[in-house]
């Protein structure tokens, strides 16, 4: 049976590249949005459906809209105020959604354990500051993950050795405005 993935998706370019990953190595895609309740997330579903429409087109698979109420356990992160959001020249601390991607993997391993699947992606690119990125913490929530798994789902971040700007060489005909 061919490999089946959960995309974790954002409507950027870094999961709209993955997707482009997984149609060119025809892996069959389930894809999941996890939703913090932050205000740009209408945005990003916009962004995300043109996405899928694009790469699925009649085939076009549901997209998983789990939400997590981020600001029941972090009210006063800067996300919910737009007067506090960092500016550009913000150093990456500022900027971080603690434990952001264990909630996006864990609702990502809750759908992959339902449906079978056997890999969760993820579109960590070179260069990430934040240590929830590094191979070391995939493994192990994988490991933490797979302990009430019958079977082994692994997280992958297919992209962890490329920029993106790399990303954006080795796609050159990707519509990059529907991101």
């Amino acid at each position: 049976m061919p490999c089946q993935v959960c995309v974790l998706l954002s409507g950027g370019l870094d999961s709209a590249l993955l997707l482009a990953e997984a149609k060119k190595l025809k892996i069959r895609t389930h894809l999941i949005f996890v939703a913090f309740g932050f205000p740009w997330e209408a945005a990003e579903l916009h962004f995300l459906k043109q996405i899928s429409s694009f790469h699925f087109a009649k085939d076009n698979p549901p997209i998983e809209i789990r939400s997590f109420p981020y600001k029941n356990f972090h009210p006063l992160h800067w996300g919910f105020y737009p007067e506090q959001v960092p500016g550009h020249q913000s150093p990456d601390k500022a900027v971080g959604i603690p434990h952001r991607n264990q909630i996006l993997l864990k609702n990502a391993f809750t759908l992959a354990q339902t449906r079978r699947l056997d890999e969760i992606w993820l579109g960590t690119l070179r260069g990430n500051p934040f240590s929830d990125t590094s191979r070391k913490f995939f493994h192990t929530l994988e490991q933490s993950f797979n302990i009430t798994n019958p079977a082994t789902i692994r997280v992958q971040a297919p992209f962890a050795q490329r920029s993106k700007s790399d990303l954006i060489r080795n796609f050159p005909n990707f519509p990059f405005a529907l991101t």
